[in-house]
């Protein structure tokens, strides 16, 4: 283990002199995809880190690395797990979650004669994934319609909801059957239920189960020559199901949202609307935010609030936290893509290379009151730009600190150092600052501190964060993800 202690000098004046301490965590974990997105879980005293990693000239085939760091942070295991060819295995990924004491994964895949089957796969604690045991199983006649599971965790991991697709069935109604399990995959419950829209080939259900055990299914309803409507519903453990309609204005449409758990089970969520999406012929712009909260106990929608405010160019929801009122800080970015195709490819080949830009700029946070009324809106302007990374470097990181919100990001380092610069460019341009930026619960800049160490970041660290990892482990400490070169290494940051 490497430990580094730095000082350096606050740069605003709200902020004062500060000691800090930087640790690099070794073994060093290698990877080699150019493009992973980052999940991380919390099970008892161990975190858990997922890197989803795509092969853009193979889109069917993707692996998954999972490194294990114990309560000290230091790295116990790293698996390679791959998600569709271990002989045996179920063949499509549903996803990972933490349950009270261990990591598990979920497959479903389609066998003549049985029909679809979802399986679970437990983890030990070093992240070393064990076999496959059936959880759930419908018939189904063919392999091109076996139908589809939903599968989530509550958030104290002790109730797992799975949510079954029926295969489509042509001029009938959507059917489905929703199972909600414990921690130790004993069945509570099971409902049969057939949702008063047609059949689709391809329907829109999200699930999430509360700590109590309520389901809800926040539901996207296809409409024929009209915006698609929005529906919650709420499965309750005594068989009652409730719909509730969810108001987005005229011809709201989602661009994407987040869900949290609230007070006595309830569940919140928030996101981003647009207008008539189906009709634009550019994508529009978000227009505003929206939180609805949902009750455990009768399904009802005490809440259903959208707030109008300044357009974002493709925002993006990346975090939801709540506060114990049912208050909800909503935290995302403006996110965009492009891709050129390299001098001298053939872009009639499908392995022709292309560059892949990325510009994640703007962070936006919004806070909504227990009523979904706003409150106050913070933004952070960074003008970073990366290329055929991902954009793993430009993105983000959020995690709450008490009632603090804890922003981590990468900008240039001019504009952080508190001095004025009449041009941009040279070695002030070029120079990356790793930011953590402090937001109080009434929306204020509560501090800002960098990171000026030369082995991080700058025009030549050694190191760079990837600040989507950020995890806050304890008061005063995060932890994320750096990497040397193609060496992913453990980091903790002791403010």
């Amino acid at each position: 283990m490497k430990k580094i202690t730095i000082l350096f000098a606050c740069v605003f004046a709200q902020l004062y002199v500060c000691a800090q301490t930087v640790e690099f965590i070794e073994p060093r974990n290698v990877q080699s995809i150019t493009a992973p997105e980052f999940q991380t879980f919390h099970v008892k005293d161990h975190i858990y880190m997922l890197y989803n990693m795509f092969d853009m000239h193979s889109p069917i085939m993707h692996d998954i690395q999972l490194d294990a760091y114990d309560a000290a942070m230091k790295p116990v295991g790293s698996y390679q797990i791959d998600k569709t060819l271990d002989p045996g295995d179920a063949n499509i990924y549903e996803g990972i979650f933490a349950l009270t004491d261990n990591l598990v994964m979920f497959k479903s895949g389609y066998t003549k004669g049985t029909g679809s089957t979802l399986k679970y796969y437990p983890f030990n604690v070093a992240g070393s994934r064990g076999t496959g045991t059936d959880l759930v199983t419908f018939p189904a006649e063919k392999a091109m319609n076996s139908g589809n599971f939903e599968v989530n965790v509550s958030e104290d991991g002790t109730k797992i909801a799975v949510l079954c697709e029926l295969p489509h069935v042509k001029d009938s109604l959507e059917k489905t059957i929703v199972y909600v399990f414990d921690n130790n995959f004993k069945q509570l419950w099971k409902k049969e239920y057939t949702f008063p829209y047609e059949s689709e080939k391809a329907p829109h259900n999200d699930v999430y189960v509360s700590n109590t055990g309520s389901v809800f299914d926040l539901k996207q309803i296809a409409v024929k020559k009209a915006t698609d409507t929005y529906s919650a519903f709420t499965f309750l453990a005594n068989g009652t199901v409730v719909e509730r309609k969810i108001d987005l204005g005229t011809d709201g449409m989602i661009t994407s949202y987040k869900a949290v758990g609230g007070t006595n089970g309830d569940i919140i969520f928030a996101g981003y609307y647009i207008q008539n999406k189906k009709v634009a012929v550019d994508p529009p712009n978000a227009i505003g935010t929206f939180y609805i909260k949902v009750s455990a106990v009768d399904g009802g929608m005490p809440y259903d609030k959208i707030n109008v405010f300044a357009a974002h160019t493709n925002i993006k929801a990346r975090y939801l936290f709540a506060y114990p009122d049912n208050s909800v800080v909503l935290v995302g970015d403006d996110e965009l893509s492009s891709s050129t195709i390299r001098p001298g490819a053939n872009a009639t080949d499908p392995n022709a290379a292309y560059d892949y830009d990325y510009d994640n700029s703007n962070i936006n946070a919004v806070k909504m009151g227990p009523d979904g009324t706003k409150a106050w809106e913070y933004i952070v302007t960074k003008d970073m730009k990366s290329r055929n990374d991902g954009g793993r470097f430009i993105c983000f990181g959020a995690s709450m600190m008490g009632t603090n919100l804890v922003l981590t990001y990468q900008d240039f380092y001019y504009k952080h150092d508190g001095k004025q610069h009449p041009t941009v460019d040279g070695y002030y341009g070029s120079w990356r600052a790793d930011v953590i930026e402090t937001v109080n619960a009434d929306g204020g800049k509560a501090g800002e501190k960098l990171i000026t160490d030369q082995r991080i970041g700058g025009q030549n660290g050694e190191y760079m964060f990837l600040p989507a990892t950020q995890v806050t482990a304890a008061d005063n400490t995060l932890f994320f993800i750096s990497m040397r070169g193609l060496e992913l290494v453990g980091t903790k940051v002791t403010l």
